[in-house]
């Protein structure tokens, strides 16, 4: 469970802190603002982050698994080495997001938008749901058994 309340968690982003390797395991956080915020290396895992604004910020090394990022604004995000495994982000705007050396398996991205995304050596499975149209062998990733 979150070390944090969701109004605890929005004041310490609306305050400026550092979120960087906070325990927001299970946070409700649909809707929320998290704009340019550090949340890496956070443990997000199983978060509730529907129609969250995610733009800029820094998830690199974060562990989102299991967490839901349907509708989610993740533009220009950083997910580097992220753990992603079992995560939703249908219909989610990775536009511009980084996701060097991720791991995607089982992650369901239908209507996802992957254009600029960069996912070079992101690892994924044959779970893992990607948009209609979009090659992930061809943009880098790494099919894994």
């Amino acid at each position: 469970m979150a070390e944090f309340t969701r109004e605890q968690i929005l004041e310490k982003v609306a305050a400026g802190d550092n979120l960087s390797g906070i325990d927001l395991r299970g946070s409700k956080l649909e809707l929320a603002n998290l704009r340019a915020v550090n949340l890496s290396g956070a443990d997000l895992s199983g978060a509730n982050l529907y129609f969250a604004k995610l733009t800029d910020a820094d998830l690199s090394t974060a562990n989102l698994q299991l967490a839901v990022l349907d509708r989610a604004d993740l533009t220009g995000a950083f997910l580097t080495r992220a753990n992603l495994r079992g995560a939703s982000l249908e219909r989610a705007n990775l536009f511009r997001a980084n996701l060097w050396n991720a791991r995607l398996e089982g992650v369901q991205c239908e209507g996802a938008n992957l254009d600029r995304a960069l996912v070079t050596g992101a690892t994924y499975d044959k779970m893992t749901n990607w948009p209609k149209g979009f090659d992930p062998e061809e943009a880098g990733a790494v099919l894994v058994d």
